[in-house]
């Protein structure tokens, strides 16, 4: 079973995105948020988007007047991920120096979330 990890930020990004057709679903996948199996219901909107987070299995389906085969959600996901321009990147610092890290951060043009 194919499994890929992630961020809850960065699932929620996939989810919302413009995918191959409007209509298109997944179904059978099973996740974890920092350990916690969520099943299929998804992720509670209480959840932060730093949450560490795994899904496994899966697969996105289309309507069948799409023209489109079905696909392995994590397949799906890495593809969307390598199709992206920017990055959600999660990052620890130690806190003295966490002023100094988000105005070098800011230097680069990113956005501290």
């Amino acid at each position: 079973m194919a499994t890929v990890k992630t961020t809850v930020g960065e699932w929620r990004r996939y989810l919302n995105a413009e995918w191959e057709h409007p209509d298109a679903w997944i179904d059978d996948e099973v996740a974890t948020v920092d350990g916690v199996d969520v099943g299929t219901d998804g992720v509670a909107e209480h959840v932060p988007d730093a949450a560490s987070m795994v899904v496994s299995g899966g697969t996105v389906y289309y309507p069948p007047d799409a023209g489109l085969e079905d696909i392995d959600l994590c397949k799906h996901f890495r593809r969307w991920i390598k199709a992206q321009n920017t990055a959600f990147v999660l990052v620890e610092v130690d806190k003295s120096q966490a002023d100094d890290f988000r105005e070098l951060v800011k230097s680069f043009g990113a956005r501290v979330v």
